[in-house]
């Protein structure tokens, strides 16, 4: 039988059967190359970012507000203790009542009712304890 004798219902069976298999067999054979290319290129891409990253702090210089070891922000010289004693984890702060149990975000807008020496309280458990970037921040902002 040849293509101008079959019916053109017989035709398009044809052609939406074996249209879509010749396509998968097609993409079932690149699928590793283009998993590879892909895992290639996110690799360079984290590379180009990394790179980009230490050309602009190279250029930037520290930023004055944030430390440029990315570490957590050391209170200033106050002449209060800021940690503990090696091996001695000071009380929680005694102006916040269950200050342990407070998340970050509810520590925060409780410092600006404190006193100066109730805030280096604060700073020197998170210091000795969890170290809570959100809480030392805003301890250097109060101080400020």
């Amino acid at each position: 039988m040849t293509a101008r004798s079959r019916h053109p219902i017989q035709h398009g069976v044809e052609l939406a059967l074996a249209v879509p298999v010749a396509v998968l067999g097609r993409l079932r054979r690149r699928l590793p190359t283009v998993a590879q290319h892909v895992g290639n290129s996110r690799a360079v891409g984290k590379v180009a970012v990394q790179q980009g990253m230490a050309q602009v702090a190279d250029r930037s210089g520290p930023s004055p507000k944030r430390p440029a070891t990315g570490a957590a922000p050391q209170p200033p010289e106050t002449g209060v203790p800021v940690a503990a004693e090696p091996g001695q984890v000071p009380a929680a702060p005694s102006a916040i009542p269950d200050y342990a149990s407070l998340a970050a975000s509810q520590v925060v807008p409780r410092l600006a009712a404190l006193t100066d020496s109730e805030v280096d309280e604060v700073a020197a458990y998170e210091m000795a304890t969890r170290k809570r970037r959100t809480i030392l921040a805003a301890v250097e902002r109060h101080r400020s």
